[in-house]
C-alpha cells in the first residue's frame, strides 16, 4: 500500500506543469557554526587557539606573525621574503636536511611562507607526534641561522625568478598598478629590485626576525585532534614559554593616495598578447561595506570574459578589488572598453533578485568551501588575527552576506568599482593599442623596464 501511495505522489507530481518562464529556486547556503574555540596567551605574550576537529586523527598549524613584506625597510624590500624562505635551511642545532627529515620522520609537512601582513610557519602531522612537531617549529621561529651558503642560493634564484616576473606582461601589469595604487604604502612593492636582493645578508634576515618574530606578535593556532586541554597547554608550554618577549616597534605607514583615474600604457614592442589591469582601493573586511562588495563582485564575476579574472583582496590596511584580463592585442581596445561599460551599468542599475540570490550563493559557497578542510580552517582563524577582525566573523559571513540589499549593492558598485576613478594599467605594443585606446581617453606612456 506504501509503495502504491508513493507511486501515485510521484506521477501527480511529474504531471503538474513546470513554469518556465520563472528560474528555478536556488537553495539556501547553510549556516556555518564554529567548533568551540579556546584562546589564551601565555605570559610571554603567546596567543594560542586552539580548535578540535577530530574527523581525521591530525592536527593543522599555524604559526603566525604579522609583518610580512609591508615591514620591510623601504631601501631593502623582500627581507620578509627571506627571512620565511630561510626559515628552514637550517637552525643553530639542525641543518635544513635535518629539519627536513625530522618533519618526516614523525609523519609531518612544514613550510613557510611571507605575505604582505604576515609570515607563517604552515603544516600537520599525526596528531600522536604533536609534541615532536612543535619542539620543531619552535626551533626554526626561534633560532634560524640563515646559513651563508644556503642565503647565496636563495639570493642567485631569488633574482632569476624576479627577471623571469617582470619579463611575464600581467607581472608587469600588476606591479605598475599596484605602484600606483598605493603610493608610497608599503604595498606598492611587489618585489626586490637586483640590488636590494645584493643587501639581504644575514645579518639584515636575523635584525627582521629579531624584530618581528617575537611571542608577543606570534599567534599559534591548532586545528584538530587535539589532547585534553591541560595536556594541549603542557606541549605547548615545553616548547615556547621560554621564548623570549621582546618589545614590537609599531610602526605608522603612510596612508595610500586618494582615488583618482589613472590610465597607464607600459610599452611593450611586438608584444602579440597584452595584458590589463583595472581596478583602485576597495573594501577592508572590517568595514560596514565589505559584504555588500562582495556580493556585488560574486555578480560581476560570471559575465567575465574566459582568460579574465576578479581579484578582490583584502589586507589589514587596505583592500583592492582589480580585474586582470589578457587579450590579443588587435581586440584589447574593444575588450577594455566592454568592460568599462560593465562596471558603469552596475554602479547605475539595481540587481534584479535572482542576480542578487545567485551571487549570495556564490559568496558564501565560496566562502564556506575555504573552511571545509583543518587548513582552511586554521588559515581563517590567522586572518581573524591579522586583519583584527572580529572572534564572531566566521560564522555570522553567510547571514551578513545574506543580508544585503540591492541598493547596498549599487551603492558598493558605485564606490568601489565606478570607472570614473579606476586606474587602468595596459602591457602591450603601444604602436597598435594607442589608436584602440584613444576612445578611453589619453594614457600616458612608459618603456617597459
Amino acid at each position: 500500500m506504501r509503495t502504491l501511495l508513493l507511486a501515485l505522489v510521484a506521477a501527480t507530481l511529474a504531471a503538474q506543469p513546470v513554469d518556465r518562464n520563472r528560474p528555478p529556486d536556488t537553495p539556501s547556503v547553510r549556516a556555518w557554526k564554529l567548533a568551540p574555540v579556546f584562546e589564551t596567551t601565555l605570559p610571554n605574550g603567546l596567543t594560542v587557539v586552539l580548535v578540535e576537529d577530530n574527523r581525521v586523527p591530525m592536527v593543522t598549524m599555524r604559526l603566525v606573525f604579522p609583518c610580512g613584506s609591508r615591514r620591510d625597510p623601504k631601501e631593502l624590500p623582500g627581507v620578509a621574503s627571506a627571512v620565511a624562505e630561510m626559515l628552514m635551511q637550517g637552525t643553530a642545532g639542525r641543518t635544513g636536511s635535518q629539519i627536513i627529515e625530522s618533519v618526516d620522520e614523525i609523519g609531518g609537512s612544514m613550510s613557510a611562507a611571507a605575505g604582505s601582513d604576515q609570515i607563517a610557519l604552515s603544516g600537520n602531522t599525526v596528531a600522536e607526534s604533536l609534541p615532536e612537531f612543535l619542539e620543531i617549529a619552535s626551533d626554526v621561529v626561534r633560532n634560524a641561522s640563515f646559513p651563508e651558503l644556503e642565503l647565496k642560493v636563495f639570493r642567485q634564484n631569488r633574482r632569476q625568478v624576479v627577471a623571469r616576473q617582470r619579463a611575464q606582461p600581467a607581472y608587469a601589469a600588476s606591479e605598475a598598478f599596484r605602484a600606483i595604487i598605493f603610493g608610497d604604502h608599503p604595498y606598492s612593492r611587489l618585489a626586490p629590485n637586483p640590488a636590494a636582493l645584493d643587501q639581504l645578508t644575514q645579518k639584515a634576515l636575523e635584525d627582521y626576525r629579531d624584530k618581528f618574530l617575537t611571542p608577543n606578535n606570534a599567534y599559534l593556532i591548532l586545528v584538530g585532534k587535539l589532547p585534553a586541554r591541560a595536556q594541549a597547554m603542557k606541549v605547548v608550554s615545553d616548547q615556547f614559554s621560554s621564548w623570549q618577549r621582546k618589545p614590537v616597534v609599531e610602526i605608522a605607514d603612510p596612508a595610500p593616495p586618494a582615488a583618482k583615474r589613472r590610465l597607464i600604457l607600459i610599452d611593450r614592442p611586438g608584444a602579440l598578447q597584452t595584458s590589463i589591469q583595472i581596478g583602485m582601493l576597495a573594501a577592508m573586511q572590517r568595514d560596514e561595506d565589505y559584504f555588500p562588495a562582495v556580493v556585488s563582485d560574486a555578480m560581476l564575476s560570471p559575465e567575465l570574459p574566459a582568460d579574465a579574472r576578479a581579484e578582490p583582496s583584502g589586507l589589514d590596511e587596505a583592500g583592492i578589488f582589480a580585474i586582470a584580463m589578457q587579450e590579443k592585442t588587435e581586440a584589447a581596445g574593444d575588450a577594455l572598453q566592454a568592460m568599462i561599460g560593465r562596471l558603469g551599468r552596475m554602479a547605475t542599475a539595481l540587481p534584479t533578485a535572482q542576480e542578487l540570490t545567485d551571487a549570495k550563493t556564490a559568496a558564501s559557497s565560496a566562502f564556506l568551501l575555504r573552511l571545509e578542510s583543518q587548513a582552511g580552517l586554521a588559515e581563517n582563524l590567522a586572518l581573524l588575527k591579522v586583519l583584527h577582525l572580529p572572534a564572531a566573523y566566521i560564522e555570522s559571513y553567510t547571514a551578513r552576506i545574506e543580508a544585503v540589499q540591492p541598493d547596498e549593492v549599487r551603492q558598493a558598485t558605485t564606490k568601489y568599482l565606478t570607472p570614473d576613478n579606476d586606474t587602468i594599467v595596459v602591457v602591450g605594443d603601444a604602436s597598435k593599442l594607442q589608436p584602440q585606446l584613444q576612445k578611453i581617453g589619453t594614457f600616458e606612456v612608459f618603456r617597459a623596464k
